[in-house]
Parts: structure tokens; C-alpha cells; sequence
């Protein structure tokens, strides 16, 4: 029998030359996901969204200019991949966070 997952994991996601480092994060299934952002870009305002397998919005944090820190959690509901993305830089900013 595999042991239980932890009961919470913390994540810090940069967000600095309007990229995420990293933007591939994973965490074991059942686990509640804390996530802080933490927006090195000065006077660039970043937040960061995740979404389930299914494209539904399950987490995020206020849109907030830099230099700034914000956090969100959340417990993904099973395996996958779960997307996240910078709704003010949705192109130039996604990641995947793997829950297996």
C-alpha cells in the first residue's frame, strides 16, 4: 500500500521578465496545493490561474503589480494536468502543474 500524501505541499512560482520560473510544477494526488507567486517584475502587474484537466478555473490570486507576493490554494481533485497562466499575459505566461 503506498503511503498517504502529505497533507499539504507549498510551490513558489517566479514571475520575473514576464515568464513563470518554473512553469512545470507537480504534486502528489490528494494533496492541498499552496502556491505562492511571488512577482519580481517591478511596476508589472502578474497574477497566476490555474484550471483543471477540464479547463475550469479552480484557483488564483489577485491581479497585483511588482515587486509582490501572493499566494492560493487549492486541492486537485485527481491525477492530471492542471494549466496555469498570467490572465494579463496569457500568451507569454503558462505553466503545468502535474498531479500524479
Amino acid at each position: 500500500m503506498p503511503p498517504p500524501p502529505p497533507p499539504s505541499i507549498s510551490l513558489t512560482v517566479v514571475a520575473k521578465g514576464v515568464r513563470f520560473v518554473p512553469n512545470a510544477l507537480s504534486a502528489p494526488v490528494g494533496a492541498m496545493v499552496n502556491v505562492t507567486l511571488d512577482n519580481q517584475d517591478s511596476g508589472v502587474p502578474h497574477d497566476i490561474t490555474f484550471f483543471d484537466p477540464a479547463g475550469t478555473r479552480v484557483a488564483g490570486t489577485e491581479i497585483a503589480t511588482g515587486p509582490n507576493a501572493s499566494s492560493t490554494a487549492f486541492t486537485p481533485e485527481g491525477t492530471g494536468s492542471y494549466s496555469f497562466v498570467c490572465s494579463v499575459h496569457p500568451f507569454q505566461m503558462t505553466g503545468t502543474l502535474t498531479i500524479q
